[in-house]
């Protein structure tokens, strides 16, 4: 079975570069097969086709499921006044309140697992399983904080 998949980079202020996944137009992290956290492994240039492949990371935001993505984006561009975004989106403050607060605790188990992923790619280097500059930069790219 062949799924069509496009990848789309942006780039913000700092440099910092959005992943998003689609899949007939909604966004894939999880295998449709297996339902598995999906692996970034080869990225290309529309431009000019130039083709990366290797062990890449998604930044955490990217990482949050379709619906915490949306709701983080509204906040910020209302200049996280919940009341407006509550208003916006035709709900009451407090099940705004509810869906930013299983937002951030997505995102933290996001970060906590992060952290694990980090240890464990510093594991892999003391065992000289991969290079250090790649562990550094997968933990970078983790936090959406290149540098």
């Amino acid at each position: 079975m062949i799924f069509h998949l496009s990848i789309s980079l942006l780039t913000n202020f700092r440099s910092c570069i959005f992943l998003f996944f689609e899949y007939n137009g909604y966004e894939m992290i999880h295998c449709k097969n297996c339902a598995n956290t999906l692996e970034l492994r080869r990225l290309a240039c529309k431009s000019c086709g130039l083709h990366y492949e290797g062990r890449f990371q998604a930044p955490r935001l990217a990482r949050l499921a379709p619906e915490h993505q949306g709701l983080v984006e509204e906040i910020l561009l209302s200049g996280a006044n919940l009341k407006q975004v509550a208003l916006q989106e035709g709900v009451s403050y407090p099940t705004l309140r509810k869906r930013l607060e299983a937002a951030m605790d997505a995102l933290a188990r996001l970060r906590e697992a992060d952290a694990q992923e980090s240890a464990r790619l510093l594991d892999q280097v003391e065992r000289g399983e991969i290079e250090a500059e790649e562990a550094a930069r997968l933990m970078e790219e983790m936090s959406g904080d290149p540098r």
